[in-house]
């Protein structure tokens, strides 16, 4: 007789005599949260860095929200209804992010506030903050990011998540193509639909994984022009501040892959985050 695998950790739960461990609730949302850095950690110029997750738990009901989700979870009971909190996460790797399960009573009604900040400027900057990632807004095709200047006041940096549960297969692959921002000043004349970039990336699983996820598949490339010779000197744009800017483009190349990407420009000067996410 085939257990499934909710039923066999309920036995051995049970077996164990643990009685404190609330009920399930599947069917689990999954949500990702793409940057984790759980203590003050330092960065470049100077920088301090950390992460902060708000939540507001709004059904009727206390809610599941863990990265275990077979029980023995890392937070019991469950958060209780009409609430807010903070949530706190450790990821192996900050740049790799972590995925969270929202218990079936949460579905639709609970919600997150996701929010870097360089502490050692805390006193000039909330923070930036940064999307909350659902089923609903990852990508099976391309995927655009838009309007990304490539300045050396700046460091552009492109991160790219796996939203697939880990496999015995080979890591999936993207391809990433990098073209120059052509025609958004009104007189350009460059214009090619040559890609500047083209290369392909492998997502890769960091720390220990299980099954559902704890981590994504993820890359991370700290700053776009540092890393492709072929964005260095571009020309200008016919625009007021006449800053180079690029286009990413993201495309699956493993069948079936389900993804999602952003890049975050870092100010060298400030410290102050940008956010560019595909809308």
């Amino acid at each position: 007789m085939r257990i499934s695998l909710v039923a066999l950790f309920i036995s051995l739960v049970s077996a164990v005599g643990v009685e404190a461990q609330p009920p399930l609730q599947p069917p689990y949302e999954r949500v990702l949260v793409p940057v984790v850095v759980a203590a003050p950690t330092p960065g470049a110029y100077g920088s301090v860095w950390q992460t902060v997750l708000v939540t507001r738990n709004e059904a009727d009901q206390g809610v599941d929200i863990t990265d275990n989700p077979f029980g023995l979870c890392n937070q019991c009971p469950p958060y209780a209804p009409h609430s807010t909190f903070r949530i706190p996460l450790y990821a192996p790797n900050p740049n790799a992010g972590r995925f969270l399960y929202i218990g079936s009573p949460g579905a639709g009604k609970v919600t997150f506030t996701l929010r870097v900040q360089d502490l050692s400027r805390q006193a000039l900057t909330w923070g930036t903050a940064i999307p909350v990632v659902r089923d609903r807004d990852v990508f099976s095709g391309r995927l655009q990011l838009l309007d990304i200047p490539i300045d050396s006041r700046f460091r552009a940096a492109l991160r790219v998540y796996d939203f697939e549960p880990p496999t015995e297969a080979t890591s999936r692959v993207v391809r990433l193509r990098i073209y120059d921002m052509c025609r958004i000043g009104q007189i350009d004349i460059r214009c090619t639909t040559t890609p500047l970039v083209d290369t392909s990336l492998t997502l890769v699983t960091s720390g220990h994984q299980s099954y559902p996820p704890e981590t994504p598949g993820t890359v991370f490339i700290g700053d776009l022009a540092s890393t492709f010779e072929r964005l260095a000197n571009l020309p200008p744009v016919n625009l007021p501040d006449s800053t180079p800017r690029v286009r990413v483009d993201v495309d699956p190349i493993t069948p079936g892959l389900r993804f999602w990407a952003f890049v975050s420009l870092t100010n060298n000067e400030t410290q102050h985050v940008t956010v560019i996410s595909p809308q």
